[in-house]
């Protein structure tokens, strides 16, 4: 409790600043993890990338798998390495990918927690917000 009442601190003025200091840095990083779902949903294509290469780690006890598919807006190949644990690793998978961009993932890694987060505190602020003006104007 201490390393707590440390880090907000003992005036309560500077505890509501960091308090809500949080929550706008939780707000931002969670509208851009949002951003970045919104893309794949709406820009986003699959694929069915094969298998080019396993190579297995030792220390971590996994394989390292590297998928390769054919990039439908530029017609180069794409590849991507992803950490397996098992002992069989499929041959194909469906891979989500933004044409013509870095980033790619196997469908059904995403998550929709951080657009949810985002919207929840979105709609938590606004109502605080409207809640305040209208007991402010009653004043």
């Amino acid at each position: 409790m201490s390393l707590f009442r440390h880090i907000l601190g003992e005036d309560s003025e500077v505890t509501r600043f960091r308090v809500w200091a949080g929550i706008l840095v939780i707000w931002a990083v969670c509208g851009v993890l949002s951003c970045e779902e919104i893309k794949y949903a709406t820009k986003g294509q699959t694929a069915t990338a094969e298998l080019v290469n396993k190579s297995y780690n030792s220390i971590k006890g996994e394989s390292n798998l590297t998928y390769r598919w054919q990039d439908a807006k530029t017609g180069e190949y794409r590849k991507k390495v992803i950490s397996y644990r098992g002992s069989n690793a499929p041959q194909q998978i469906q891979m989500r990918y933004i044409p013509g961009g870095l980033r790619s993932r196997p469908v059904g890694s995403g998550t929709m927690i951080p657009p949810i987060l985002f919207g929840i505190m979105t709609v938590v602020a606004v109502g605080w917000f409207v809640i305040n003006s209208i007991r402010n104007t009653r004043r």
